[in-house]
């Protein structure tokens, strides 16, 4: 498998160096909009010199957050967009890992989804619940729960009407065992305001906690997070601080077309 080096010419244009090897399978750990579209470009280039396109590895998909059409707010539907713009490359797949949601997947053609069920690998028994932080994460964490098989608890998180903003956290404990420890999953932990809020509401509980985040963008850093959690975990899926934070490899394995 080749490896591309992307660079910036002066006028902020992109710049591939390749070893002009043939291209099976590519992995795109993209961590800024412009990686993404100098990848494309890539591509671009790949079949005007004959190649065919390669199996693509996306592990975090760019705009998946900006999944819909707003009636107010954010205009973009990025993940629409940004689907368009693969399916023009006719990749023979695309595998993803652990999606925002399901319709970017829907969008893409030839998709292929890893779970974040897939990639957590725990010792029998370490956890006795997995916390779903809001009603966006549920159908997530609840796959994680039944491969567990521990109870899943619901969280939720209340706002103000007026600005948006949210202003606490709820969450219902069904009964555990004295010193129940649970796990709380989610896709994508950016500025990690939910999971911090949320702290309060374990601490309140008297329910220790550990963090699943399968995409850890960490924008704020790690340390307010681990002053929270003992334990907080992602994937290698995109770059980006990682201080304290237990990291899973899977993107190899991806690439090479490994089970999890």
């Amino acid at each position: 498998m080749s490896k591309a080096t992307i660079e910036t010419y002066p006028d902020t244009m992109p710049l591939i160096r390749w070893n002009g090897e043939s291209v099976d399978a590519m992995l795109l750990r993209n961590g800024s909009l412009t990686e993404f579209v100098a990848t494309m470009f890539f591509v671009d280039s790949l079949l005007a010199r004959g190649y065919r396109a390669p199996r693509l590895v996306l592990p975090f998909i760019p705009g998946a957050r900006q999944d819909r059409l707003n009636g107010s707010g954010d205009f973009f539907f990025t993940a629409k967009s940004i689907a368009g713009m693969l399916n023009a490359r006719n990749f023979p797949s695309v595998t993803v890992l652990d999606p925002h949601s399901d319709v970017a997947p829907a969008l893409i053609d030839r998709c292929r989804v890893v779970s974040a069920a897939d990639c957590i690998f725990v010792p029998d028994g370490k956890y006795d619940a997995v916390v779903s932080p809001d009603a966006g994460a549920e159908k997530r964490s609840g796959k994680v729960a039944r491969k567990l098989g521990v109870p899943l608890i619901h969280a939720w998180k209340t706002r103000d009407v007026k600005t948006g903003a949210i202003n606490g956290f709820g969450m219902e404990v069904p009964p555990l065992p004295h010193g129940a420890l649970a796990l709380v999953v989610d896709d994508i932990c950016d500025g990690g305001g939910t999971f911090l809020g949320l702290a309060d509401v374990l601490d309140d509980h008297e329910l220790e906690a550990h963090l699943w985040v399968t995409h850890g963008l960490f924008t704020q850093g790690t340390e307010k997070l681990l002053g929270r959690y003992s334990h907080v975990y992602c994937t290698d899926s995109v770059d980006g601080p990682r201080d304290g934070i237990i990291e899973i490899e899977v993107c190899e394995k991806l690439l090479k077309g490994e089970a999890l």
